[in-house]
């Protein structure tokens, strides 16, 4: 809702270096990615290091480092969404089809 105009805040502009908060938006995902080491959710602080990785070395055509968070997530919901469809298919297909277990 505030990215699209509800307050005159608009979290997304965070984002870009130019932005006078970019600093505090680099220390609080800093911050994340520590606790998240620290308390053993290594993976998910390998994909924030990674994130802000690819944001210095601009790996996309964005420079804002929203994008390059919420894509690994947003890869990660689409897999998950394609793995259960495509299971639910699965299962429905098998029974129909009678296929009982020996």
């Amino acid at each position: 809702p505030m990215s699209m105009g509800m307050t005159q805040f608009d979290p997304f502009t965070m984002g870009y270096p130019s932005n006078y908060l970019y600093t505090y938006l680099l220390i609080g995902i800093g911050i994340l990615g520590l606790l998240a080491w620290s308390f053993g959710f290594k993976y998910i602080a390998v994909v924030i290091t990674l994130a802000v990785l690819a944001n210095g070395f601009q790996v996309y055509e964005s420079q804002n480092l929203w994008v390059y968070l919420v894509d690994p997530i947003a890869v990660i919901i689409c897999s998950a969404s394609l793995c259960i469809q495509g299971c639910t298919h699965f299962v429905n297909r098998v029974k129909t089809t009678g296929v009982k277990h020996v």
